[in-house]
């Protein structure tokens, strides 16, 4: 921004801080370029097993997109 005084231009330099918090919501936000995005993590979660059919299915995968060994 500028401003003026007496016909005078003075430029005030401004920067932005790195990281803030929203008490509103209470998130963080990280500045990349111009902009504020906030900083979210995905919960792990814990691997199921794929039960028989889908066992079957992965079989089946696997043997229809193997490789071509043979010459075509």
């Amino acid at each position: 921004m500028c401003e003026y005084i007496n016909d005078d231009i003075i430029l005030e330099d401004f920067t932005m801080e790195k990281t803030i918090y929203d008490e509103n919501n209470g998130l963080w936000y990280e500045l990349r370029g111009d902009y504020y995005i906030p900083c979210l993590t995905v919960p792990s979660q814990e691997e199921k097993p794929i039960g028989i059919c889908g066992q079957r299915h992965l079989q089946y995968i696997k043997a229809e997109y193997k490789p071509c060994t043979r010459s075509c």
